[in-house]
């Protein structure tokens, strides 16, 4: 029994996300040693790439970070991978920050410095809580989460706003050649693609970024994998 527990952490992959690289090497020291393996991540515009190409059990991020905050990071995780938990850490949170984060289904919000034993004890609350269900829940559960979401849940990538479109250019808006879109620039406008769900059959229209959002390189290398040859904004 001791030696199956002990063995039972190695299935769960934790993404560590923070600015600052100290801490996410802390994670990594506090929770490898237990049978966790850590990605540690400390650009957090490139989360989608972890999220959507890792097999993510549970995600522990920082709240104070530049270009792209902790509720951010959250509302990117809960669109994409809702079941996924997420622990917060900031070294100074706000209450309006807290009850935001709390709205979004954020497992717990704790202060900096990170205590040692609490969050040990809640990774292994969280990131472990499913691993004693009997096969028959787990694919239970998985069935239900599927069943809430699209056809192309695949193809998702950052945001699920969607506008049903014909497969032609929708009114109010305009192509742009993905080639003129690059990389490392904020972008003035929201920005969609386009993308055809084959179970409704169906064109939808789906916001990638918000109006003055970074295009980061690691989106349009995602992007890039799709061939696109052309992306749209409001007219």
């Amino acid at each position: 029994m001791a030696e199956k527990d002990r063995a039972t952490p190695t299935q769960i992959k934790i993404l560590a996300i923070d600015d600052e690289p100290q801490i996410t090497r802390y994670l990594q020291r506090l929770l490898t040693p237990l049978g966790f393996e850590v990605v540690p991540l400390n650009d957090s515009t490139k989360v989608e790439e972890q999220i959507l190409y890792r097999d993510i059990n549970m995600v522990i991020t920082d709240l104070n970070m530049p270009n792209r905050n902790g509720l951010e990071v959250l509302r990117i995780i809960r669109l994409n991978r809702p079941e996924v938990p997420v622990i917060m850490l900031t070294g100074y949170g706000t209450i309006d920050s807290a009850v935001e984060a709390s709205k979004l289904g954020v497992a717990e919000f704790l202060a900096k410095p990170i205590d040692k034993e609490r969050i040990v004890s809640l990774v292994k609350k969280y990131a472990m809580s499913d691993l004693h269900l009997p096969d028959r829940v787990k694919n239970m559960i998985k069935s239900r989460t599927l069943a809430t979401k699209p056809a192309h849940e695949q193809e998702k990538i950052v945001l699920k706003e969607e506008i049903v479109t014909s497969g032609s250019i929708p009114e109010g808006f305009v192509e742009v050649p993905f080639e003129n879109v690059v990389p490392g620039e904020t972008i003035p406008f929201n920005f969609y693609i386009q993308l055809f769900n084959k179970a409704d059959g169906q064109h939808y229209l789906r916001r990638l970024l918000k109006k003055d959002s970074m295009y980061t390189a690691s989106l349009h290398n995602i992007l890039s994998q799709r061939r696109l040859s052309r992306v749209y904004i409001h007219e």
